[in-house]
């Protein structure tokens, strides 16, 4: 029995944990890397205090227009131009990270829960019993449902019944992300609870739940914390699209799809100004966060965890 006890205290195949010396040293040997976790940091900077520095430092509120300075080119008093509202592009720009981060890192992380929780029933459930099993058949295939279906396609479904909003958005994104999650943490539950360190814990008296949670849920989480990153940067991805398309963010709350959407159609005239910069910062964090999430799957792989 103390044997028994011993191994099942052994945790396994725990994801290394990516430490700041870890990150140096990646950035040391991939510069792209190093460039993705500079624009990552800069967003992040941006996110916290962007409108701060466009109204302070810059000296124009994101938010107010100015009907005197239409359609103004970049130049040394708008570095960015102004749109057609008279609102300063640069400090909308540098403004909108507050939006898109937060949509991103807030829809991601209620679909990691959602996803990670419903794939783990999943995948414990089949053979332990027939109301478990069959629970576990009906997850696997409403998530099937779900992920038939295009997924902005159903967000502006979604978004139209809902309405509009930066907290909608975030309902409708963390909902269409869970399917994402819950396969990866499926896939990793129906391996982990046959292994015998599992069957260790059974055999000394273990409940269910304490098994599921915090033994097999923490060895079943690799890939889907993995996709985490790049599923925020699709996130940001979707969050502009739905603005552009008027399903997304209500004006007048600086964000990337908006200014693209609203600059696009000013540049047959030769004012491509209000959305390049837009659609450059939206296109460098997405890029970044992609980056990032090859460096933690590449960490991840060379200590040789399964699935790599």
């Amino acid at each position: 029995m103390t044997g028994a006890t011993e191994t099942a205290r052994i945790p396994f195949r725990r994801p290394p944990g990516v430490t700041p010396q870890a990150v140096l040293a990646g950035a040391r040997r991939d510069p792209l890397l190093a460039a993705a976790l500079v624009i990552f940091t800069i967003m992040v900077i941006l996110a916290i205090g962007g409108p701060w520095i466009g109204e302070h430092l810059v000296g124009y509120d994101p938010r107010a227009p100015d009907a005197r300075a239409q359609f103004e080119a970049p130049s040394t008093s708008h570095l960015f131009g102004t749109d057609e509202k008279g609102s300063d592009v640069f400090s909308r720009t540098i403004s909108a990270p507050r939006t898109d981060l937060v949509i991103g890192l807030t829809a991601t992380l209620i679909g990691l829960f959602i996803g990670a929780f419903l794939g783990l029933l999943a995948g414990y459930g089949p053979g332990r019993g027939r109301v478990a099993s069959t629970l576990a058949e009906l997850l696997t295939r409403l998530m099937d449902i779900l992920q038939a279906f295009p997924v902005f396609i159903v967000a502006l479904a979604m978004v139209a019944v809902i309405g509009t909003g930066t907290d909608k958005v975030i309902y409708v994104l963390s909902f269409l992300f869970s399917p994402i999650f819950f396969r990866y943490v499926r896939a990793e539950t129906l391996l982990v609870r046959e292994l015998t360190f599992v069957e260790a814990e059974r055999a000394v008296g273990n409940s269910t739940r304490r098994i599921m949670f915090a033994h097999i849920l923490p060895n079943s989480l690799t890939t889907a914390t993995v996709q985490a990153s790049p599923t925020m940067g699709y996130a940001i991805l979707l969050t502009s699209g739905l603005t552009f398309v008027g399903a997304g963010v209500t004006p007048p709350t600086p964000e990337w799809g908006a200014m693209i959407k609203n600059g696009a159609e000013l540049m047959q005239i030769g004012t491509w100004w209000p959305s390049v910069f837009p659609g450059i910062f939206l296109g460098l964090t997405v890029f970044s966060l992609a980056v990032i999430g090859e460096a933690i799957r590449l960490h991840w792989r060379g200590s040789g965890l399964r699935g790599y």
